[in-house]
């Protein structure tokens, strides 16, 4: 069943590909053939371009904004994705390019049935209304994607005309017209060119987020312009070319004719326009012809009026408009559509019927009134009262059957519900609704239903009082069609009195939503009941079921037949979790098998997991290399502790993260958990296991969110930075801090070069590094050449990591590999006989990230050995693949150019160097 529409797919933040912006590449292990994106050829005049070569590398992965006129069932969802770009010279445009793709059930450009071209004065222009204000253009019709345009994801197409710009500032979105319900969601994809802003514009504001909103990322958009004198605009009054002074003087006259006459058969040369062009609109034809003599003569006497700025009634703007042009509010010669910002108000129709004029939005919604938009007056719109049971105090009374019920004129005035009682895609509000009260005669199931039956996309909720808590509600069910509802709700009781709220999922008084919703109740019968996770009793009432904590599996139903299972009550159950919310409920779950947390890695936080707690387990497969935030607030839920483990599945899990009790937030219970910052490299699997402190279960929320439009801090070598993303951090190498600044932490100190002693420093992130296995349980253990007559301290960097047999992953815990050293002689040119061996136990991060998110490590030990040694060896000691292995970091190549690797017992040369860093 179809979800509701969404804003934007993907992080609506910027998340560049791994490490491509790096000048040169680094490998672990194996070199990774990543490369700069290709170089964009401009053609033509380009106001804009971000959209680079026909290859797609110049694309954003996985970041699409949203851009779409939808069916009118979802009118309130429109929504335009924007770019801006500078017109310095008031060029016009002349071809508009941008890159479409889909989301949410899009199947291709073949099912979408036009596209709209807009440009905008301000941001402001476009969230009152998507139509531009500057210019708009629609083609119907299936668009055609360029034959060359190279990802199979996305489309890159076109308009072309020509749209007069002023200069400054310009917004332009292309929406694509696209049925949500057969071709899911269209959007512009991301683009790793620009100035890292671009916008969403939703009037309708279905999205929640207001009118407008940032995206922190750009589009993939190219606007070309041109500098061709006849191909700009005329002007509002091209026949008045000059006055007695020898300038127009806003009235067409003999002195325009004499114009036409004299320079009659002239032709521009590209480089200037002919005097006398004045037809036809909107360009002329770079020629003095008949038809500019015809224009002059049929406007003789013309007083050509000014223009200026015209504030329409639906909330839009139009600039360059007279007077007489604008049938709305005209701001007067020569203003622009910023001067229209200062007027916020509306009409505003009030349940009785009545309507208010000049009254701003929120003062409104304040008073119980619906707003009918930025500049409405009460003459142009139709108030009507609302229906007699529009509030929860005026329920009408109603019995089983059917009741017919009609939302044209109710308003929305119901409290939010909480996003953990019900899944209303990921709102909270039932709009336009309207009350009902149903008196159960008997214990039994209640059901409520709209299935089938109305004409509009319902939702549907019960209550036992007004203002109470929500105990059941619905907004799409299971087998109804256009988005209807039903509700079974099972622990009805005699006697009581429950008010029934239904409504609609978009806002929209005054549109025809009508219908019938159906009640019925059935008895209570015996059946089977769940409880402690996995027990089942036969023959059990409803709600002697609820009194034990059981879950009801219906009338008639036995154990033999049901799955008491809890979903997410062991790790191999784990519940599937995506970006944004995730909803849980941990009632009737059981402590896992899994050893408790380690909490160490989150101390002072209140963890407290110190003994097996009932427990609920999801997944999450991380797309985007980067960093996220994990977090379990929710008003409605517990006091909860959180885990978080990395592994290819449930027997090869590593503790990563954990949190008790995060910083305390508004909107949040009291004593919630939350990880921030959380590193992540693309491929990974993370479960993330959830508790209740002193045992305590129930319902909550997950919220996974991409960090990577948070700025932060990034160290990099010592030196930190401020308003740094995640995603470029990491490509320069640093260590990245969200939402700190450099006056609120300590970089750690870069490791001192090796300039006391010999040896080679690691190379930088930046370089073209590599970076070997050297671990005895995997088979391979590596030397580094050397000449000296003795060694007493060592210091050698490298990276801890974890091979799994299909990637590599970070070892979180590196002080704990055991590490062995040797100072070994030579053999004929290769690593012989060893001289002296030990235990290298002095480990320190030194503050730099190599690939996506590997940092760099040093060992350090002293085998304070006296006499000649060639080679030195440092390998972990590891059980095999699976577990952490020491990957030894290349060095400059300034060194002896040699390094050697033990394989099966046989050592071979490597043209490599190795780091190390040896005193004497």
């Amino acid at each position: 069943m179809k979800g509701h529409p969404r804003a934007w797919e993907g992080p609506i933040c910027h998340t560049p590909p791994a490490i491509s912006t790096m000048p040169q590449t680094g490998s672990i292990l194996f070199a990774f053939a990543l490369s700069m994106p290709l170089s964009t050829t401009l053609f033509g005049q380009a106001l804009l371009d971000q959209v680079g070569p026909l290859d797609g590398s110049e694309l954003l992965p996985n970041t699409i904004a949203a851009s779409q006129y939808f069916e009118p069932a979802y009118v309130n969802f429109d929504i335009g994705a924007i770019e801006s770009f500078d017109n310095p010279v008031g060029q016009p445009a002349t071809n508009v390019e941008a890159v479409i793709a889909g989301f949410n059930d899009y199947v291709s450009l073949d099912g979408v049935q036009g596209l709209e071209l807009n440009f905008y004065s301000t941001l402001y222009a476009a969230g009152q209304s998507l139509t531009g204000n500057l210019g708009s253009t629609q083609a119907m019709g299936t668009p055609t994607g360029h034959p060359d345009w190279v990802p199979i994801d996305s489309d890159l197409v076109s308009m072309s005309g020509l749209w007069p710009l002023p200069t400054g500032t310009i917004y332009a979105a292309v929406i694509p017209i696209n049925e949500y319900g057969t071709n899911g969601q269209t959007g512009i994809t991301g683009s790793i060119t620009g100035d890292g802003i671009s916008w969403l514009a939703n009037p309708g504001e279905g999205f929640e987020f207001g009118p407008s909103t940032q995206n922190a990322f750009d589009l993939s958009m190219r606007v070309s312009g041109t500098t061709e004198p006849c191909e700009l605009p005329l002007g509002s009054c091209p026949q008045d070319m000059t006055g007695p002074d020898g300038s127009p003087d806003g009235l067409v006259t003999v002195d325009d004719i004499l114009v036409i006459i004299s320079n009659f058969g002239q032709t521009g040369d590209g480089t200037s326009r002919p005097f006398g062009d004045c037809q036809p609109l909107p360009a002329g034809d770079c020629a003095v012809t008949i038809d500019d003599l015809l224009s002059v003569i049929g406007n003789f006497g013309v007083v050509c009026e000014p223009t200026g700025a015209c504030c329409t009634l639906s909330g839009g703007c139009i600039e360059a408009v007279t007077e007489a042009a604008c049938q709305a509010t005209w701001l007067g010669p020569g203003s622009t559509c910023q001067s229209c910002l200062p007027s916020q108000t509306g009409a505003c129709c009030m349940p009785d019927g009545t309507c208010i004029d000049s009254l701003d939005g929120q003062a409104c919604w304040d008073s119980g009134g619906y707003w009918s938009g930025l500049y409405s007056i009460c003459e142009d719109v139709s108030c009507q009262a609302a229906p007699e049971n529009d509030t929860c105090t005026s329920a009408i009374a109603i019995g089983e059957g059917e009741t017919p019920i009609d939302l044209t004129w109710a308003y929305s005035d119901g409290d939010d519900i909480s996003p953990i009682i019900c899944d209303l895609g990921g709102q909270t509000n039932i709009a336009n609704d309207i009350w009902f009260a149903y008196t159960c005669a008997d214990n039994g199931v209640l059901t409520v239903s709209t299935c089938d039956s109305v004409n509009f996309d319902s939702r549907l909720a019960i209550y036992e009082t007004c203002g109470g808590e929500t105990i059941a509600c619905n907004d799409d069910a299971d087998g109804c069609a256009g988005y209807s509802s039903r509700i079974d709700y099972s622990a009805a009781t005699a006697g009581t009195t429950y008010l029934i709220r239904v409504g609609a999922f978009t806002e929209g008084y005054g549109v025809s939503r009508s219908g019938t919703m159906t009640i019925a109740f059935e008895p209570a019968s015996p059946g089977a009941c769940c409880f402690d996770a996995q027990d089942c009793l036969d023959e059990s009432l409803p709600l002697d079921c609820f009194d034990i904590g059981g879950v009801f599996q219906g009338g008639g139903t036995t154990c033999a037949e049901v799955d008491c299972a809890v979903p997410g009550d062991a790790c191999e159950t784990a519940i599937p979790f995506g970006l944004g919310v995730n909803l849980f409920d941990s009632d009737h779950t059981v402590p896992s098998a899994q050893t408790l947390p380690e909490e160490s890695l989150c101390p002072d936080t209140n963890l407290h997991w110190f003994m097996p707690l009932p427990d609920l387990w999801g997944s999450y497969d991380v797309t985007t290399t980067g960093f996220l935030d994990i977090t379990l607030c929710d008003p409605y839920s517990f006091d909860t502790s959180l885990v978080i483990y990395r592994g290819t599945d449930c027997n090869n899990l590593i503790q990563i993260a954990c949190n008790g009790d995060a910083p305390a937030e508004s909107g949040c219970q009291t004593n919630h958990s939350a990880i921030e910052g959380l590193q992540v490299l693309q491929g990974d699997r993370l479960y993330i296991r959830i508790a209740g402190v002193d045992s305590a279960t129930g319902t909550g929320s997950c919220t996974i969110t991409d960090a990577a439009a948070v700025l932060g801090t990034c160290c990099v070598a010592g030196n930190c930075t401020d308003d740094v993303t995640s995603s470029d951090c990491l490509n320069w190498g640093g260590t990245w801090s969200g939402g700190e600044t450099c006056a609120s932490i300590t970089c750690p100190e870069p490791p001192e070069p090796c300039t006391d002693g010999i040896g080679d420093d690691p190379l930088s992130p930046g370089a073209s590094w590599i970076a070997g296995t050297s671990d005895s349980g995997e088979g391979t253990v590596r030397a580094a050449r050397l000449t000296t007559s003795s060694v007493s301290t060592c210091t050698i960097a490298g990276l801890a990591a974890i091979f799994d047999g299909g990637g590599w992953d970070p070892c979180v815990t590196p002080a704990d590999i055991p590490m062995v050293w040797s100072l070994l002689a030579d053999d004929n040119g290769l690593p012989g006989a060893p001289l002296a061996t030990g235990v290298a136990d002095v480990v320190t991060e030194l503050g730099a990230i190599y690939g996506n998110g590997f940092p760099l490590y040093a060992w350090s030990f002293a085998p304070n050995y006296t006499g000649p040694v060639d080679w030195i060896s440092l390998s972990s000691q590891s059980d095999g693949e699976g577990h952490c292995w020491f990957l030894w970091m290349s060095s400059s190549p300034e060194g002896s150019g040699a390094s050697a690797k033990q394989s099966n017992g046989q050592w071979f040369y490597e043209d490599y160097d190795l780091n190390y860093c040896v005193e004497e």
